[in-house]
């Protein structure tokens, strides 16, 4: 890294290789963080992603710590919700009842509705991308209700 830094002229005296640690850490002076906004860098795709694409499947690269943009947490939480609706909490019955809480049925985990769910989650994804703002504060800075023709969003059925 340092050589590439320095052929590139944007070596710069006392630069480590993650720019420090604790409260002395300095991203600017991480070769890691300055080799990771060069262009070129970012253009290229990690050895994941081309692992993937090669065997002609597809990577969703997600942030870390935000269930919320998994559109499975959001599946799997549906389908627990189900157990426990029809479920008399014995094991033979969770053994019967789990597996049939993922069927594409219009009360279980319908097409329609997973859709919505990665809908869901690609609109926290996008916020998160746009407002840099986490939690409550950020839905409210992203989404802005706009309508006087529409039912608020409080109003909604899911």
């Amino acid at each position: 890294m340092r050589q590439i830094l320095w052929e590139r002229g944007l070596l710069v005296k006392g630069m480590s290789q993650t720019g420090g640690s604790g409260e002395k850490q300095d991203l600017s002076k991480g070769m890691e963080h300055v080799l990771g906004e060069q262009k070129d860098f970012k253009e290229v795709d990690s050895s994941l992603v081309l692992l993937m694409q090669r065997h002609g499947g597809a990577c969703l690269m997600l942030p870390k710590y935000h269930c919320e943009c998994n559109p499975i947490e959001l599946v799997w939480g549906r389908a627990k919700d189900w157990t426990r609706k029809n479920c008399k909490y014995s094991l033979e019955c969770l053994r019967k009842n789990v597996p049939l809480s993922f069927r594409p049925e219009k009360d279980r985990q319908a097409v329609s509705v997973v859709q919505g769910y990665c809908k869901k989650a690609y609109t926290h994804a996008l916020m998160y991308r746009e407002t840099r703002v986490q939690g409550p504060e950020g839905k409210k800075t992203y989404k802005k209700y706009k309508s006087h023709r529409r039912p608020t969003p409080k109003e909604w059925r899911p």
